[in-house]
């Protein structure tokens, strides 16, 4: 039985919802409260229960390690791209990631939900996901949102790289090459090693030559 006494849990969150208002008392003369839930829907969940240890916690739509909605979002695709080529060894990519040691936090492993959380949502169409430290892993402190703009222009890219007895950053051996810099990260994203990605040359095509225009003066 309900001791009646209202206690106000408004803007509280429990688990996935969020209590908005109390609307009544069920049949066991519990206070009930319209929650909205982080998948967009609305229930009816008493006080009770939602303040309970073990009580409801969602909607309904806590489906395994994900929540239902977010399946077919871009966050949810990029985690799932992570995972794939970090653990998969039938992945195309995983010789550049899984295979050279690239881990993925265990905690993100487990819980989209977690690995949302860290990152927030995807700020526009043209961000991907970064490592700060293209030798780590996806961790916490080590990940971010970054346009393709801002991930050639990362530290990472421009820290020291030593060639014989020459040392110069990213940026200057590739002035110094004649090397687009953006070529550069590709390649040490790709798993190519510092010097390989300065030193490999690029295939150079011969100039295109137009035909000389023909007029009546150009006879044999």
């Amino acid at each position: 039985m309900s001791s009646g006494k209202f206690i106000n849990i408004t803007g509280q969150k429990f688990g996935l919802l969020v209590a908005l208002k109390p609307i009544g008392k069920n049949k066991n003369g519990e206070i009930c409260w319209k929650c909205r839930c982080e998948c967009g829907k609305y229930t009816i969940v008493s006080g009770c229960s939602l303040r309970k240890n073990k009580g409801t916690k969602s909607c309904g739509c806590k489906e395994g390690n994900h929540i239902h909605g977010m399946r077919h979002t871009p966050e949810y695709n990029v985690w799932s791209k992570i995972k794939n080529r970090c653990n998969n060894p039938k992945s195309k990519d995983y010789k550049y990631y899984g295979g050279r040691g690239i881990k993925v936090y265990p905690k993100w492993i487990k819980s989209f939900q977690a690995f949302f959380d860290y990152v927030g949502p995807r700020p526009t169409p043209k961000h991907t996901i970064e490592r700060i430290d293209n030798d780590k892993g996806y961790f916490p402190g080590n990940v971010t949102w970054a346009t393709q703009t801002e991930q050639a222009n990362n530290t990472r890219t421009n820290h020291p790289i030593t060639i014989g007895k020459l040392t110069l950053n990213l940026c200057q051996w590739a002035q110094k090459l004649g090397i687009n810099q953006t070529t550069i990260c590709q390649r040490i994203n790709a798993g190519w090693s510092p010097e390989k990605a300065v030193l490999q040359s690029i295939r150079q095509h011969k100039p295109y030559k137009p035909y000389k225009k023909w007029n009546k003066k150009d006879k044999h």
